[in-house]
Parts: structure tokens; sequence; C-alpha cells
């Protein structure tokens, strides 16, 4: 966005009406425009990036999206429809209520059943049915809480992150919300998950059916990986809210790369005191996030080689055995482990490594150009 764009969108945000933006828009330019003028600058400007709470004009393409393959599988008015039923849940005088009373509930049935209570009868086709279930529940508490606010948002779909399938809602109007309901919007997922699990959770004490125990357990262990900051998922958005700082990722990567630069570090060995009276309390959490989530990847990564060396190097094989005994019918509650999922995520963060490392790999357009890699 350049200055002339963040000016109009200053104006825009801080007059009552278009007839008072357009005006003080000319003040501002020194420009005549009449209302269908000032209206054609507006669309052409901040049109189709949902910024706008009246935006006819068409979704404008992202140069780029961490999610790969969006297929889009519920459009719109279906999830705003499906949506409706808990959509009082999210008013802020309720939600906090809500969500604190379903993970009590939660969290009492885990406490009591997830150390000493390993689900042994269970129906594995009403189980993954269910665990489904919990990606559309998920989705549809961000949606319905953005419909909540009267906000535009779009549809479900489905998608990669990095290697990993992955469900999302389309919730970019949320934007326009205040912090607070963004906050409330970010956490709808989760808390949809933990009414589902609450819900399933007491199924469970009336019916003793133990399918709904682990499902809900499942559920809890999803919820708990949701409030990682680090990954974009709804932690890390939340997080994004709370310090206004959007692109937390991105811009926390860049500011650790320039703080560990060679020209950065000589600068800190010369005058330390100087050098970091000269950073910004900003670039500093910034820093200590990009440091924080480099530690935490490479130190999953160590971990897992030194501890489950032997399952990393047999765990495509476990895998293969995995889907068989699923397709055959024979998976047992019993045949999954938690270094699984540990070194799944091992193979995920090697994955991501070498496509970064490929990416720096720059095919000269000169053939007889001389080609080095670094």
């Amino acid at each position: 966005m350049n200055e002339a764009t963040f000016k109009l969108y200053t104006i825009l945000a801080s007059s009552p009406n278009r007839t008072e933006a357009r005006l003080a828009l000319g003040q501002q330019f020194n420009l005549n425009l009449n209302q269908e003028q000032f209206d054609a600058v507006v669309a052409q400007s901040l049109g189709g990036y949902n910024v706008l709470a009246d935006d006819d004009v068409p979704r404008k393409a992202v140069l780029r999206s961490y999610l790969k393959l969006k297929v889009e599988i519920f459009p719109a008015w279906l999830v705003r429809a499906l949506s409706k039923p808990l959509q009082w849940l999210y008013e802020p005088s309720v939600f906090w209520a809500a969500f604190l009373l379903c993970a009590s509930v939660v969290l009492m049935v885990y406490l009591a059943n997830s150390p000493n209570h390993v689900p042994m009868n269970i129906d594995y086709d009403v189980y993954f049915g269910l665990l489904w279930a919990t990606m559309i529940a998920h989705e549809l508490g961000h949606i319905g809480a953005c419909a909540r606010y009267g906000l535009k948002h779009g549809g479900i779909g489905f998608g990669f992150y990095f290697i990993m399938p992955v469900m999302y809602a389309d919730i970019t109007g949320i934007w326009l919300a205040s912090k607070s309901k963004r906050i409330i919007a970010n956490l709808a997922g989760i808390f949809n998950e933990v009414l589902y699990a609450a819900t399933l959770a007491i199924l469970f004490l009336i019916t003793d059916n133990e399918t709904y125990l682990a499902v809900a357990l499942t559920v809890v262990t999803l919820v708990v990986w949701q409030f990682n900051p680090f990954v974009r998922f709804d932690g890390y958005w939340v997080l994004s809210d709370l310090t206004n700082t959007p692109n937390l990722l991105q811009k926390a990567n860049a500011t650790f790369k320039r703080g560990t630069s060679r020209p950065a570090i000589k600068a800190f060995f010369k005058r330390p005191a100087y050098s970091l009276k000269q950073v910004s309390l900003r670039d500093k959490s910034l820093f200590a996030y990009g440091f924080l989530n480099m530690l935490l990847w490479g130190g999953i990564m160590v971990y897992t080689l030194i501890v489950y060396r032997a399952t990393v190097i047999q765990f495509p094989a476990i895998v293969w055995h995995l889907l068989e005994k699923t397709v055959e019918g024979q998976i047992a509650w019993e045949d999954f482990s938690r270094k699984y999922l540990t070194v799944f995520l091992f193979y995920v963060l090697l994955i991501r490594l070498i496509i970064k490392k490929m990416q720096r790999i720059r095919i000269p357009t000169d053939p007889s150009a001389k080609l080095t890699l670094s």
C-alpha cells in the first residue's frame, strides 16, 4: 500500500459516511470529485481486498499463500446457514463463560480417563466419522463468529499446509472487526471443538460407549496443538492480534535474520550496550519470537533423532502398515502411539527444510552464465 492509498483508507475509516470521506479526500489532495468518481477511486484502490464493508469488487488474488492446492468444498451461503444455530454463543458476553464451562467438562473427563483408561471397544467407522465432523465443526466456529459480527466471509475448503492436509475457513473479512472480536473469531474454532468434545464426553458418561471417549480424547489433543503459536493455527492468529502484528511469522523471521547477520553481530560485539539501546522493544520481541521459533523446531528435530531414531527410519513402513490395517478394518486404539505424531512432525519439518533449500537455487536464464550455489 502506497502513501496515497493509506491516506484514503484512513479517511474512510474516520469519516461517518462516504460523502464526508469524499470531501475530506478532496481537501487532502486538492481534488474536485463527484460521488461517482470518488466511489470509482475507492473501488480501484481498495476493492477486492476485504477492507470495505460494502465491497462489490471480486476478490483479488493474493500473491502468496501458505495454503496450497485450495479447493472450496462448502460455499459461503451453506456454511453461514449451518453455523447459525450456534452464532449466539460468539457474543462476547456469552463466549468466555461458555468456553470456560465446556473446557472444565472436557478437562474433568480427560483427567479421569486418559491416564488410566485406554479405550478398547471402539467402532472405528463411527470414530473416524465423528473425527471428520470435528474439522467441519471447527471451521464453522470461525464462520459463525464472522457472520455474528455482520462481516463477509467465504466458504470452507480443503488444502495443504506444507505437506499436511488441512481444512480452512475464509474469514479474511474479520480484519474489519475490533481486536476483541478478532480474538473471539480466532478462538471460535477451538471453542466449537471443545463444545463438541464436551458433548461426546457427556455421551460417554451416559452410555459408557468408549467410541465417544476415544473421539473426545483425540479432540483434546488436537485442541492443544491448535494453541501452538509457531504454526499458522488458531494460537498463532490470537498472538498476532494480541500484539497487533500482521504477518507475525514473516516479520519475526526477518528480524531474527537481520539480528544474526554478520554486520549486526560485529556491531554488537563492538558496542553491546549501544547496540541494544538502538533496537526497539518491538524488534526485540520479534527477534525473541523468531529465536524461539527456530529453537523449538530445531529442538524437536534433534530430540526426535536422538530418542526415536529407529522409529524415524521405520516410519514409512509403519505408516504403510497402519494404512493396510485401516483398509482391512483391523486398526485398534493401541496401534497408535504419541511418538508417531512426533516422528510425523519431524518428517514435515525435514521436507519443509528441503523445499526451502531447493527454492534458494536459482537457475540462470543465460545458459552461458556461471551457476554457483551457497
